[in-house]
């Protein structure tokens, strides 16, 4: 299969139904948003994978499973001196993969008009409200609004979270508001957000407050 068909020179492109239409329809505008998202989303992962060589990988002492770390800080070995480290920095990589596979299925439902949301399960709706209540008991207090800000990790997320509230601007021109789909991208913001918030944590990286 050829990388290249040429049947895109006349500026239209292929629906999953089929359909043949403009690139610059309003589909195809939510498409390359979700794409940008994810391929950002990459970049994010690339770059939380260079801060584990720093931090090293979880340790891993006879009986001491994943679940142990839920609630408090991992134990680290004895040469690690940096801040505490959760479970969920860990499995990030892993975490963030599956939201890149949940996003790829929200652009199946865009590309299928009058398809409902039979390309995307409404339960990852629960699993990423999970996940922002849980790093949210781990941070401080927000008492003011945040400049994005830290180091190229956390710069990186909050690229994803900008891009992540334009592709659901975007979605809204062919979706239904408070469908599943909708829905999910719009907590997906909220989890970029504190997730930013839990990497500065992580990393000692202090906050850049708005004065």
């Amino acid at each position: 299969m050829k990388i290249y068909t040429k049947t895109g020179d006349c500026g239209l492109s292929s629906l999953y139904t089929g359909e043949r239409v403009s690139k610059t329809s309003p589909i195809f505008v939510a498409l390359g948003s979700l794409d940008e998202l994810n391929a950002h989303m990459a970049m994010t992962k690339a770059l939380w994978s260079d801060e584990t060589v720093k931090t090293g990988t979880i340790y891993s002492a006879p009986g001491a499973g994943a679940g142990v770390y839920r609630d408090k800080a991992c134990i680290m070995p004895p040469e690690y001196t940096g801040p505490p480290l959760y479970y969920e920095w860990f499995a990030m990589g892993i975490t963030l993969t599956e939201i890149q596979q949940d996003i790829m299925d929200i652009s199946s439902t865009v590309a299928t008009p009058g398809s409902g949301d039979r390309f995307f399960n409404p339960e990852c709706i629960k699993v990423i409200e999970h996940m922002i209540d849980r790093l949210d008991t781990l941070l401080p207090k927000l008492t003011k609004f945040l400049i994005p800000s830290g180091n190229k990790l956390c710069a990186s997320i909050h690229v994803c979270r900008a891009i992540c509230r334009r592709a659901e601007r975007d979605m809204l021109s062919v979706i239904e508001p408070k469908s599943p789909s909708h829905v999910y991208i719009n907590r997906l913001s909220d989890y970029l957000f504190v997730l930013s918030r839990f990497v500065c944590m992580s990393l000692d990286i202090e906050e850049t407050v708005k004065k």
